[in-house]
């Protein structure tokens, strides 16, 4: 049972580890437009989605697509 424990701890530390990475992303300006032009939506959605994809273009579009 001591494992399991120690399993848990693991995955709670790497999904805070991942909500951090998402937080402190900042995608670059350029990459935000070239979101913008491709899906048509707004500057702050995009930049929510690329934050959202850790800079991944084809995982922002599908947040865009399907919040």
């Amino acid at each position: 049972m001591a494992t399991m424990g120690k399993l848990e701890q693991l995955e709670a530390r790497i999904e805070h580890l991942e909500m951090l990475l998402e937080q402190y992303y900042n995608p670059s300006a350029q990459d935000v437009e070239s979101l913008r032009v491709a899906t048509g939506s707004g500057y702050s959605a995009c930049s929510k989605a690329l934050r959202a994809s850790r800079g991944s273009i084809e995982v922002a579009m599908d947040y865009l697509r399907y919040p």
